[in-house]
């Protein structure tokens, strides 16, 4: 592995950590009820359960033919300290460099991690020394401690010269981006549209708060029972209808949101694509956002109950 940037070798390894990737499919088995009795866990095992599946479905197609020798890029905006110490389970970094050992592919990874607390950074830092040499030539490995939307620009301009350094063109740069936004004012909306429309081959995964975008689309609705503080504060806040309109992504695919009591804390992932890989079909409870089922769970960020069984699972 080559052009590891701020990664150490002197932190314990992933396997010495008391779950992995692969324990999030079983955790995930249990259910959701399961899952929503374990405080900060109904969310974060789930997310990542989400995360590592759409991380392998991207990293298996780029095996094609056509582009299995060209880098894959990840960049991860907000990507934390990589370890969930109260639910103890690996964060998004981790997660996609261990799905990356699972997906075998002859080109080089390069990936970009970003977070604005320093001491995140320098914990991260720690926990992806095991990934030093586990990559294939030419990959390269980042750590960034810096504003989410500076982060993105210079990116930019990072994989333009990484892509004409191998003789290809820009907008042919192919991966994931993924937003998991700790708030609205974590999600760089701006830099974002810049970055999708740049690089149309990079697939967007957004991680939302169901309940605060549902404050926002309900103060566009004029049967809202909002306060008027909230109503001026919310009022100029985009949907998340708006935000993936905006995004240049011609394929959304949502997924359904955990089951849960009136008013608690949900999120659920957003999956974006400039083409389809997959003919529009349902995976891993996620939904064609023009499908039926899709359309509920965009219009009313909750859970649903689909009436057909999934179409396919990894």
């Amino acid at each position: 592995m080559t052009g590891v940037t701020g990664v150490t070798r002197d932190a314990c390894p992933l396997e010495a950590k008391s779950a992995t990737v692969a324990d999030l499919a079983g955790r995930n088995a249990q259910g959701d009820a399961a899952i929503m009795s374990q405080g900060q866990g109904r969310h974060t095992v789930r997310k990542q359960g989400g995360l590592a599946a759409l991380f392998r479905m991207d990293l298996r197609i780029s095996r094609g033919r056509k582009c299995r020798d060209w880098p894959y890029y990840h960049l991860d905006l907000n990507a934390g300290c990589g370890w969930n110490k109260k639910v103890d389970c690996p964060g998004s970094p981790l997660t996609f460099l261990e799905v990356t050992q699972d997906v075998d592919r002859s080109g080089p990874i390069w990936a970009r991690f970003c977070d604005h607390n320093a001491d995140y950074v320098k914990e991260l830092k720690g926990h992806l020394a095991f990934a030093v040499e586990s990559l294939s030539d030419g990959s390269s490995l980042g750590v960034v401690c810096q504003d989410n939307g500076l982060f993105l620009q210079e990116m930019a301009w990072q994989i333009r010269q990484e892509q004409q350094h191998r003789q290809l063109r820009p907008e042919w740069a192919i991966g994931t981006l993924l937003c998991d936004p700790n708030g609205e004012k974590d999600m760089p909306l701006g830099q974002l549209r810049l970055f999708a429309a740049e690089f149309p081959r990079i697939d967007l995964i957004l991680n939302i708060n169901c309940n605060l975008f549902r404050k926002f689309e309900g103060c566009k609705r004029e049967d809202n029972h909002l306060s008027p503080r909230q109503k001026e504060s919310f009022r100029k806040k985009p949907t998340v209808r708006e935000i993936i309109a905006s995004l240049g992504r011609k394929h959304w695919y949502i997924r359904n949101p955990p089951p849960g009591r009136v008013g608690s804390e949900s999120f659920c992932l957003l999956f974006g694509q400039t083409m389809s890989r997959h003919g529009g079909k349902c995976f891993k409870d996620f939904f064609p956002v023009e499908s039926r089922q899709g359309q509920d769970i965009l219009n009313n960020l909750r859970h649903i109950v689909p009436e057909q069984r999934l179409l396919w699972e990894d």
